[in-house]
């Protein structure tokens, strides 16, 4: 497809191809937009720095509430969990990662949910945590940013290897199973 100087191409036009940049590319499939992030819909509704103010908003309450729920999963109290989802929300890496990037920082704020359904899963494995391990997984990686989809990974097959190494009883092929299914 040949390109032109001023963006146009022979093929290249409508909404999901953005004319402005490296004279013409696709804006879909880049992840610097990170157009599939459910929450970005909110630049279609609204101004688009109020929309950017939200989407940070959303993936700050996110990380807290992720963070929290993980704290109480562990047996933490609610204290210690509420201090644990403000050092993970308030925190330099979420802090700079979401005002730096916020495709970043919405990438990187799911890391909590994703473990907190291993945990679940660890436990008692049901096909509810299987399902919101894969969802998290998913809504962490639609962003555009899968390094940070491949960090969550290595952490949740660290936590399966120690669980594996200390825990007593058997395992059962249903967990691993839906551990699979989670993580497929």
């Amino acid at each position: 497809m040949a390109t032109r100087c001023d963006g146009r191409t022979a093929g290249g036009s409508g909404l999901l191809w953005n004319p402005w940049q490296n004279c013409g590319q696709p804006s879909f499939g880049i992840s610097s937009t990170g157009i599939l992030y459910p929450a970005n819909v909110l630049y279609l509704l609204v101004a688009p720095d109020l929309a950017l103010r939200l989407v940070t908003l959303l993936n700050f309450f996110v990380a807290g509430l992720g963070a929290y729920a993980l704290g109480r999963e562990l047996g933490i109290s609610r204290v210690a969990a509420l201090c644990g989802a403000l050092a993970f929300q308030l925190g330099c890496g979420s802090i700079d990662l979401n005002t730096w990037g916020p495709q970043k920082g919405a990438a990187y704020v799911w890391l909590p949910v994703a473990m907190l359904c291993s945990e679940r899963l660890l436990r008692a494995p049901t096909f509810a945590a299987a399902v919101g391990l894969g969802v998290s997984l998913a809504l962490s990686l639609l962003p555009g940013f899968p390094q940070v989809v491949f960090y969550a990974y290595q952490l949740i097959a660290l936590r399966v290897l120690w669980e594996l190494a200390t825990r007593r009883a058997a395992w059962s092929s249903r967990t691993l199973g839906l551990l699979g299914l989670g993580l497929v």
